[in-house]
């Protein structure tokens, strides 16, 4: 799949009276041994596309919506065909109440964190690997929690990281499960899907 996202063309079924939602960034990753492929609205990270084999979902967190697309595979294309919209309340799993992050040398860092309400206060350890970037990608995480708390362990990454780099994560490590998260690849592309209006 990911051979074939390097040079995909992509095609969708134009609509009358239609909401639009564009996507600049594929994300070629993989999580708790299993490959992914996120398709991510730089601008506004609560909007992701996850392409499985034949379906594509759009969350959208903001919204608290979920688009379901069709995906037909033709040869180096792929279409996409809008099938339906549902309401959905995505919550986040927990309340953070601490996050602190030490550097343990130039690209690893340790990030800890506690959750609200939890009475012993139990610190939860992740090695977060960066290497420099043409772009801020602190957003692309997908470690299986909403996005709310992913923004939070970006948005403190980018309190102690110096000002004039930018940096993307390429690993997460847990010490309880191993690596979590390898981020294989991020490629620029242009994807627009449509949602009929009511």
């Amino acid at each position: 799949m990911k051979k074939l996202l390097s040079f995909l063309f992509f095609y969708t079924v134009t609509l009358f009276f239609a909401q639009k939602y564009e996507f600049d960034y594929f994300v070629n990753y993989q999580y708790d041994n299993n490959q992914y492929i996120f398709f991510y609205q730089s601008k506004d990270p609560q909007i992701t596309l996850q392409l499985r084999d034949n379906y594509a979902p759009i969350y959208d967190i903001k919204n608290q919506l979920r688009h379901k697309f069709k995906v037909n595979k033709d040869g180096d294309k792929l279409k996409f065909i809008y099938e339906n919209s549902e309401s959905v309340k995505y919550k986040p799993e927990f309340e953070l109440k601490k996050i602190t992050i030490e550097k343990q040398n130039e690209k690893e860092y340790l990030l800890t964190y506690t959750i609200k309400g939890d009475w012993f206060a139990t610190p939860h350890k992740l090695i977060f690997y960066l290497e420099p970037s043409e772009e801020d990608f602190l957003d692309f995480m997908f470690m299986d929690l909403h996005p709310e708390i992913t923004h939070r362990f970006a948005e403190e990454f980018r309190k102690v990281l110096p000002k004039d780099k930018k940096f993307k994560i390429s690993k997460i490590f847990s010490k309880n499960y191993g690596n979590i998260y390898n981020n294989n690849d991020i490629q620029k592309i242009s994807l627009v899907l449509e949602v009929p209006t009511k």
